[in-house]
């Protein structure tokens, strides 16, 4: 049997190629913190605790990040093989676990110099260190890349001496990240970072966004478990995170629920539920634009998949023959919705990107469920632009009605279609008052007001002819006809 060798290249692979956006750490080392604070609440006779908190704190001038929690820490006779094993899973098969393929420890690796371990048992007396040596990695990289994966690790990692304390009640785990690189400091130095933590860590909702309560209530009825359980304290340089809603999110349509649901897999047996998704719109559903926050974030136990055009790209990624519209377009349409898709389900795996789900039945089950979602949504709204930029709404009214309760189940969506109408004749006021010459202004901008006044004049009086009313190519015709006449002289 051939003998397999394995070299240094191999840890520059499974941490620079899976990590290789700086805020997918963040996400990493929280989710390890969550992790084994259940792990110790389910598997130890531990109480709960009340107070678990998670911190990040970045010191920008000394380019340090600490990412700490107050957990129950690692046991001892566990923790060097822990900071020291390399895909050595210990979380797939244990409830409730977010992480999983174990190589998330080692995601600031390839941002820093130095990456160093704390542990804190409670009843132990010592702080256990470990730590990878950044600086050594690279030089074996650059000048020695067939060095064997094991000598390599023996010779960038250390058990550095404990640190004796005094209080053996104590707990904890942190994590440092020392001597950061460029491009890890130009992401936290930009105006995105912030929102980023946000938006990917599985934090509680904000005290102040009231709608949570019906939020939380869908999903506890759907999927017969708290939210919050799955939702944490988490700190950054001292200020709570929150998810970014707040209640001047809900737009119009108010919260809808869509319950996802797998098919039945017999008529005695009940649908098993995939997750709970809630969204809100504008009568129109325009793109909510510079809004960091607008479109779907798709979030496995709170965690988030892939980005807010996350639906769109599972479906363009893995059902390339179900063409709804463009790439474009559907994200345009996701975009005018502020909302999340809460999944919780064993059948699904997580891809080791975390930007969605292992291909497997239930993720292709999934795949349909949001297709025929995107396809209501899109037809809705592709509806929708084309009533509020007509003359003649009542020619959509019908349509509208029957494309707005196709998307949110809803047998009786006129009073909805009707606020439809009066915000476009609002907008249509606001338009008329802007631009007094609706025509003029754009076909004859050089002539004077009082030429204006008349062209649009005779041009609404055109418009309203039944003939020209009923043909709107006509109309235009006879528009350019005068406009190219009246622009000759």
């Amino acid at each position: 049997m051939a003998k397999i060798k394995m070299s240094v290249r191999l840890l520059e692979t499974i941490t620079s190629a899976l990590y290789d956006d700086p805020i997918i750490l963040f996400r990493e080392y929280v989710q390890n913190s969550v992790d084994a604070y259940n792990t110790a609440i389910n598997f130890e006779p531990i109480k709960i605790m009340s107070n678990f908190l998670i911190e990040i704190i970045i010191d920008k001038e000394k380019r340090i990040i600490t990412i700490k929690d107050n957990g129950y820490g690692i046991q001892e006779d566990v923790f060097m093989e822990r900071m020291t094993g390399i895909g050595h899973d210990t979380k797939s098969n244990i409830p409730d676990q977010i992480g999983f393929r174990g190589i998330g420890r080692l995601s600031a690796f390839p941002y820093c110099k130095k990456l160093t371990f704390q542990n804190k048992p409670s009843g132990s007396k010592n702080i256990m260190q470990f730590s990878w040596d950044g600086t050594k990695f690279k030089e074996l990289l650059n000048n020695y890349s067939d060095t064997d994966l094991t000598k390599a690790v023996n010779k960038i990692t250390k058990r550095l001496e404990d640190i004796q304390v005094k209080s053996i009640e104590d707990h904890f785990f942190n994590v440092i990240i020392e001597d950061y690189d460029d491009e890890l400091s130009l992401f936290i130095e930009s105006d995105n970072f912030y929102n980023s933590l946000c938006t990917m860590l599985p934090l509680k909702y904000n005290p102040l966004f009231k709608s949570q309560s019906k939020i939380k209530k869908a999903y506890e009825k759907l999927m017969g478990d708290s939210l919050d359980k799955f939702s944490f304290n988490i700190k950054y340089n001292g200020k709570n995170l929150y998810k970014p809603y707040l209640d001047n999110n809900i737009l119009d349509s108010d919260i809808i629920f869509l319950e996802f649901k797998f098919k039945e897999k017999s008529k005695n047996m009940p649908k098993e539920p995939i997750g709970l998704l809630w969204f809100t719109f504008n009568h129109r559903i325009s793109a909510n634009k510079n809004n960091p926050h607008s479109g779907v974030f798709v979030r496995s136990k709170n965690i988030l998949m892939g980005d807010n055009n996350a639906l769109a790209t599972a479906i363009y990624r893995n059902k390339t023959d179900d063409c709804i519209t463009s790439y474009r377009e559907l994200t345009q349409a996701i975009q005018g919705l502020f909302g999340e898709l809460l999944i919780n389900s064993p059948d699904f795996d997580d891809n080791a990107r975390r930007d969605w789900f292992e291909v497997n039945s239930a993720s292709m089950e999934l795949r349909d469920i949001i297709s025929d979602f995107l396809r209501r949504l899109h037809n809705y709204r592709y509806l929708a632009s084309k009533a509020f930029n007509s003359d003649d709404f009542e020619k959509y009214r019908q349509k509208l009605e029957k494309a707005l309760s196709e998307l949110i189940s809803n047998p009786e969506p006129k009073e909805m279609i009707n606020a439809f109408k009066i915000a476009k004749d609002e907008n249509d006021e606001s338009k008329r008052k802007k631009n007094p010459f609706e025509f003029a202004n754009e076909d004859i901008p050089l002539e004077p007001i009082s030429i204006k006044k008349f062209y649009d004049r005779i041009i609404k009086i055109i418009n309203e002819y039944p003939v020209f009313k009923k043909d709107k190519q006509e109309f235009l015709k006879i528009r350019a006809f005068i406009k190219k006449g009246l622009n000759k002289e």
